[in-house]
């Protein structure tokens, strides 16, 4: 076997193992409804799944979620400030408040009714 086979046949394995390591999510940015995402997104090295859920007044929408893939440190910090009996919800940049977050690391595991759901939300069927 030539050299420069063995280097295309190494270079697909490797390939093949980085992708499989990194894990698909689902990828929405302030969708109204958290079981409306359809698009997937396949995360870097390094993050996880997550989804959140922003409270206030959003154009008449009480809450709006975000779903993708974060850093595994930066998305177990804010789910951390969420469960430590916050009872308010933990404000982030441009004054957006988050009242849910939850960070997981299987495919797709990002995509669910977060229950229970908030006071402020009307849970859409």
């Amino acid at each position: 076997m030539s050299p420069w086979t063995v280097a295309v046949l190494l270079s697909c394995c490797f390939v093949g193992f980085v992708t499989a390591e990194r894990l698909s999510c689902y990828d929405c940015f302030l969708e109204t409804d958290e079981l409306k995402c359809n698009t997937t997104y396949t995360c870097k090295e390094g993050e996880v799944c997550y989804i959140n859920r922003l409270i206030g007044d959003f154009y008449g929408n009480p809450c709006l979620y975000n779903l993708g893939c974060k850093i595994i440190e930066e998305c177990s910090s804010l789910q951390e400030q969420l469960q430590t009996g916050n009872p308010s919800p933990t404000r982030i940049r441009d004054g957006d408040a988050i009242d849910y977050m939850d960070c997981c690391t299987t495919p797709g595991c990002n995509r669910h009714r977060i229950t229970p759901p908030s006071d402020m939300c009307v849970v859409q069927n």
